[in-house]
């Protein structure tokens, strides 16, 4: 019996869909595994893990989810630890008395942050695709995120830098497909995760104007973004010791952020030597970041609302941050 024209064209199409699944597939399944694979080692916490663990098993074992100690850090990523321990780590003893193993305690506390490593790896390829329509592209960009140092080793780690990274991409990804109100939900979630969400909200702003957002949804954003920062700060009025702002400023030294003018120039060049290492190798930094640019030259753009000016807008972006680390200490 000879096949019909049009189960052949089926069976094409069927092929092509298996084939940029697995595609898609790839970056998800390296960042698993090397994720997963980093967890599973006997490494012991760095100081400041345990010093954020340590409110985590506070939370888990003895109720103090207000996170009581002279903690300088809002509270999402560390609840994400605790939650983590209370499904994998804590345990009651014969006396019924909660006890939390060392091995388990590690284990879980970092967890989170490799599950949210995984899922920035796929919203990285979903923002990827969006903005050029190609699999290759969208590939690509998975893979230059689970590859990256940093996300390895930020990943399987204690710290808030991953939660903070994931929800102002998630922010981001909001405020190009023109969803205020979601994008400021996002960005206020990162702020909840980490006070340095101030340096991304500027970016969700540009990308705002660039895109000519309405008035409606800038609005939304303000809104989103108004509420939950009222509720965080509302949260750390709660708590017995000092506001974790004011812990902050003390840690950090506010007063000497700003480095001398003098500085400036000397200050940007060992930034620039870092950010070389930002996708493995300077060399291989190099040359994936214009493998990325050429596949985005080649593909199309599917953000269509201010596509050139939200690119500038993206670019113009990753200069000032990198001079803003240049002038400030």
């Amino acid at each position: 019996m000879t096949a019909s024209p049009w189960s052949i064209c089926g069976s094409v199409l069927a092929e092509r869909r298996r084939w940029r699944f697995g595609l898609l597939l790839l970056p998800l399944l390296f960042a698993s595994f090397t994720q997963f694979q980093s967890l599973a080692r006997d490494w012991r916490l760095l100081p400041d893990e345990a010093f954020f663990l340590t409110f985590a098993r506070g939370a888990a074992v003895n109720g103090d989810w207000l996170l009581p100690g002279s903690l300088d850090k809002p509270p999402l990523s560390i609840y994400f630890s605790a939650l983590s321990l209370v499904a994998v780590g804590v345990a009651a003893d014969s006396d019924g008395v909660l006890q939390l193993d060392t091995r388990a305690g590690e284990f879980g506390g970092k967890l989170p942050n490799a599950f949210m490593a995984i899922l920035l790896t796929a919203l990285m390829m979903r923002l990827a695709y969006g903005w050029t329509g190609g699999f290759a592209s969208a590939a690509f960009a998975g893979l230059l995120t689970a590859a990256s140092p940093y996300s390895l080793a930020f990943g399987p780690s204690a710290y808030t830098d991953m939660s903070l990274l994931f929800f102002s991409a998630l922010a981001l990804y909001f405020a190009l497909s023109g969803r205020g109100a979601l994008a400021g939900a996002a960005l206020s979630l990162a702020f909840w995760s980490k006070q340095q969400a101030a340096l991304f909200a500027p970016l969700i702003l540009m990308v705002f104007l660039a895109r000519g957002a309405r008035r409606r949804d800038w609005l939304r954003l303000g809104l989103a973004l108004s509420v939950s920062l009222a509720a965080l700060l509302i949260w750390d009025g709660a708590r017995p010791e000092a506001s974790i702002f004011l812990q902050a400023a003390v840690n950090n030294s506010p007063a000497s952020w700003l480095a001398a003018p003098s500085l400036w120039l000397p200050r940007f060049g060992p930034w620039l030597q870092l950010g070389a290492w930002l996708l493995g190798p300077p060399l291989a930094t190099g040359a994936l970041i214009l493998g990325a640019i050429a596949l985005w030259l080649s593909g199309r753009r599917s953000w269509r609302a201010g596509g050139r000016s939200v690119a500038l807008a993206l670019l113009l972006y990753v200069f000032l941050f990198v001079c803003a680390h240049a002038i400030f200490r």
